[in-house]
């Protein structure tokens, strides 16, 4: 949808964060077994979005019960699983 395109015609930044940001929370959520929510996010910008479909790879690097750190890979499974955007998530109970 145009909304969420940037002017390359590719997946605009916010939203890219945004994927990264839910995919932690609920990995997070899956390991704690508590509602957790994002306080800090680092993403890093590797390449464009093609035509998709874009998936995520999560691994959770940390957790205990309060707190869980994910990192977050957003690749383009259409393009040959190609790595887009890696974000460190550290997710926490408020």
């Amino acid at each position: 949808h145009d909304y969420v395109r940037n002017s390359f015609g590719t997946l605009n930044g916010g939203m890219v964060a945004t994927l990264i940001e839910v995919a932690a929370e609920h990995a997070a959520r899956a390991r704690c077994g508590s509602d957790l929510v994002s306080a800090d996010l680092s993403v890093h910008y590797v390449g464009q979005a093609g035509s998709g479909p874009l998936r995520t790879r999560t691994r959770v690097v940390r957790a205990a019960r309060e707190h869980a750190v994910c990192r977050v890979e957003l690749i383009d499974a259409g393009a040959g699983d190609r790595l887009l955007s890696i974000g460190m998530v550290t997710a926490a109970k408020f």
